[in-house]
């Protein structure tokens, strides 16, 4: 049985700048005042398809995270519906969070099964209020 999530799930750790661009199931950081639904320093993550460059994003906080193979899917909130990459800038840490997948790929009820990932986390000012 799942458990539920929260800020105190989540470790910050200190690292390099990442050497690639924003991908999905990477964390971000509200850094701005500006957006009307979270606060600053606020932790969020982005969905969409793994290991693939991608220009917009999703970002969900208070997130449960899936995360496969092939895609990470969000759920919570509140969530951005398409924010730009190039408004994500990279940080020097990572964040370590639970995610969840389905066990031995098998999507049925109750198999699912939680791991903790360590992962880049970057900024987000956003350019517009929500």
């Amino acid at each position: 049985m799942r458990k539920d999530f929260s800020v105190k799930d989540i470790r910050l750790i200190k690292s390099s700048p990442p050497d690639r661009g924003p991908r999905a199931g990477d964390a971000i950081i509200l850094a701005s005042e500006s957006w009307s639904i979270a606060k600053r320093g606020a932790i969020g993550f982005l969905g969409g398809c793994v290991d693939q460059d991608q220009e917009e994003f999703s970002i969900c906080f208070n997130a449960s995270k899936y995360r496969d193979a092939g895609v990470v899917s969000c759920s919570g909130g509140p969530a951005t519906i398409v924010t730009p990459a190039g408004e994500l800038k990279p940080t020097r840490f990572k964040v370590g969070s639970w995610y969840w997948k389905f066990k031995n790929n098998i999507w049925k009820a109750h198999n699912g099964e939680d791991y903790w990932m360590e992962v880049p986390l970057w900024k987000w000012i956003p350019k517009y209020n929500c």
